[in-house]
């Protein structure tokens, strides 16, 4: 997938894009009070990104929105102490790709 064009905004060089996996998971050498990033691809309802803090306590859940193909890019920010981890559920194995993540403190 080239990322650099058909995006608005538009993704950088490089992006992580998930592909063909039920779950996605992540996790950050530090913890963090906020999460957030742009996303595209998102083709069916049900997926969502679930946020864990350290111990692996569940910290909350927030949906992806239906972005289409080529698509249109959705901004997702999730605030709370403590984020050590986040997951994406996938439905049917779908693919999704990320962009410009950032993190506070």
């Amino acid at each position: 997938m080239y990322t650099t064009t058909g995006y608005s905004p538009a993704f950088g060089n490089r992006s992580l894009v998930l592909s063909a996996a039920k779950l996605g998971r992540l996790t950050f050498r530090s913890t963090y009070s906020r999460v957030s990033f742009y996303y595209a691809g998102v083709q069916k309802s049900g997926q969502y990104v679930s946020f864990y803090n350290a111990s692996g306590a569940h910290l909350g859940n927030v949906p992806l929105e239906i972005t289409g193909e080529p698509g249109r890019v959705a901004y997702l920010s999730f605030s709370k102490a403590g984020i050590a981890r986040l997951d994406v559920h996938c439905v049917n194995a779908e693919g999704f790709t990320f962009d410009n993540f950032t993190f506070g403190l």
